[in-house]
């Protein structure tokens, strides 16, 4: 069902729905373009960026999902698909679960985006906390970075277990502090705790700092 369309022009005239899957870089050069070309008044987006972006005059961190908003302008809402699914394992069919993090002004539009997400093997629930999942996209892979360190020195899963515990404390004190309307239920979600647990013991970050640490 995926049809590739080389000219973002054509690829995204009168959409009523994107999906920002890529190096968060681009998108200064590429939304002007993709703003110009969508449905003027019915369209929302769902990020899969991992990352923050930083103001750099104040330094604070910033949400992709909110320059997304901004630059897109016009009421435009954008929210965010977060979880414990390792791109491997969904290759595989593995079942895993993700989270849906929007709020897009009516139970409808937010019920029919997570549908257009949820499968059997790929379950999908929908919170409202975008900015709390977004950032624990992000912050889950410098938790993962010190997993990665511990199993490549060989420290054993009661040090890992201890990591991970502060680690989510850490993460929900950052969101906390600096992003509003943070519900911490959220971190007990598919993109909270689930996801970090999966990316401390499979992800890319966590083999990547292991080996490293066996240098």
């Amino acid at each position: 069902n995926v049809r590739a369309v080389p000219d973002l022009k054509e690829a995204c005239k009168n959409a009523t729905l994107l999906i920002f899957v890529l190096p968060h870089q681009f998108l200064p050069r590429l939304l002007p373009i993709i703003r110009e070309n969508v449905h003027p008044t019915h369209c929302r987006g769902v990020s899969l960026i991992k990352g923050l972006d930083f103001d750099s005059k104040t330094k604070l961190p910033i949400l992709i999902s909110k320059s997304i908003e901004e630059a897109m302008g016009g009421g435009f809402k954008c929210g965010v698909l977060m979880g414990a699914n390792i791109a491997d394992e969904v290759a595989r069919q593995n079942m895993c679960e993700s989270t849906l993090a929007c709020e897009f002004g009516n139970d409808e539009w937010n019920e029919k985006t997570r549908q257009l997400f949820d499968e059997p093997l790929f379950r999908v629930t929908r919170i409202q906390d975008v900015s709390g999942t977004e950032a624990c996209g992000a912050l889950k892979n410098i938790v993962a970075l010190g997993a990665g360190f511990v199993d490549g020195l060989g420290l054993g899963g009661n040090t890992k277990a201890a990591l991970l515990r502060v680690g989510l404390l850490e993460m929900a004190k950052f969101c906390t502090t600096f992003f509003q309307g943070v519900e911490r239920g959220t971190f007990l979600e598919s993109c909270g705790m689930a996801d970090l647990i999966t990316t401390c013991y499979g992800g890319r970050n966590r083999r990547c700092a292991e080996a490293f640490a066996k240098l």
